[in-house]
């Protein structure tokens, strides 16, 4: 039997991250449930790509996801649809699926009047096999990758944006003082055009980042730590903390790698932890890996082998290794419920 995809085998944590969350996502049984309707029903499509849950922008993933779905004609109904219900939106990197789009004028000429004729949408030549929630992330499109990773990721990169904000509103007051002169230049299409990329760049600033403002001056340590603590508290109460205890976030969050192995295990083979037998083969699955890698030199330092290849394990120790490999499956499946839509994970699903 070939072995599972682990999502922590990617190379790097925010590889890990990504593929971590397609493969929770597309556990989830809501999400699963969803997307069967998806496929069987246009007119279920219709009215979907108008509601809340498709239309959230503060969790692309799922969209991505179920646009990723359909084959391209597919996809290009659903988008004049779109288009035709004002549901279309502005920014090309955030409308996914196989197709292609191409702008016929500037974002910031648009209105109600004019939309249907703003975006041409086309299907993406020689795209690939709809996608389907039983591909594990290494077996879906290259596409799909780049554009459910901007999906989860989109501007989460950790740093200062001073120098931005400062450029943006340099450019801003050039803008007034030519409007202001009656544009002798003639440039209002142009300035028009870069108003609505920078109200675009603000507003995904909003939407994806936290943004505080701190005083550049000196400050003591303590004010500083009151400034952290403050910063601190609105993150949790927006629900975007994970706790970690004594893990560190990129090895637990989402899962620890025994957590997946096991988890995958189980999965594999059809086991439901919360059935004395099957837990009792997980756990006997789980006592003989152990032993083996201890054998190699491979286990924990005050693991215990438990007797030789071949001979049993007794009634306590397989009473133990029930417990453990139960604790890893479902530190899997809480991350699982907590995948659709993405919300504060259940207490504890960090740490395992």
């Amino acid at each position: 039997m070939p072995e599972a995809y682990n999502p922590n085998s990617e190379a790097t944590n925010k590889e890990k991250v990504i593929a971590g969350h397609w493969e929770l996502l597309r556990r989830n049984k809501e999400f699963r449930s969803v997307s069967k309707l998806w496929l069987a029903s246009e007119k279920f499509r219709r009215k979907h790509a108008l509601g809340p849950v498709y239309c959230d922008m503060q969790n692309h993933t799922p969209r991505c996801a179920w646009d990723w779905m359909l084959t391209a004609k597919e996809r290009v109904r659903l988008a004049r649809y779109q288009i035709e219900t004002w549901a279309w939106l502005l920014d090309r990197e955030f409308n996914f699926g196989p197709i292609v789009c191409r702008q016929n004028f500037a974002a910031a000429a648009v209105t109600r009047q004019n939309l249907r004729s703003f975006v041409r949408v086309e299907p993406m030549r020689y795209a690939p096999p709809p996608l389907t929630v039983s591909q594990s992330w290494d077996c879906t499109p290259d596409e799909f990758k780049r554009q459910f990773q901007r999906a989860y990721s989109s501007a989460y990169e950790f740093g200062e944006i001073n120098s931005r904000l400062a450029e943006i509103g340099k450019l801003l007051r050039i803008m007034s003082k030519k409007l202001d002169a009656d544009d002798p230049l003639k440039e209002i299409p142009v300035i028009a055009s870069f108003l609505c990329e920078f109200g675009s760049e603000l507003r995904n600033t909003a939407e994806f980042w936290k943004v505080f403002k701190i005083p550049r001056s000196r400050v003591s340590e303590k004010q500083f730590k009151l400034f952290l603590g403050q910063i601190n508290d609105a993150f949790k109460v927006d629900g975007l903390l994970v706790p970690t205890k004594k893990y560190d976030t990129h090895k637990s969050y989402q899962g620890t790698d025994e957590d997946w192995r096991w988890f995958l295990m189980a999965e594999s083979r059809g086991l439901d932890i919360r059935k004395s037998a099957d837990a009792r083969k997980l756990a006997e699955i789980y006592s003989e890996d152990l032993r083996q890698r201890k054998m190699r030199g491979k286990a924990p330092r005050r693991a215990v082998a438990h007797g030789h290849t071949g001979t049993k394990f007794s009634s306590r120790v397989i009473k133990n290794r029930r417990s453990t490999v139960k604790r890893h499956v479902l530190a899997v499946e809480k991350w699982i419920r907590s995948a659709y839509p993405r919300r504060k994970p259940d207490p504890g699903s960090a740490s395992s």
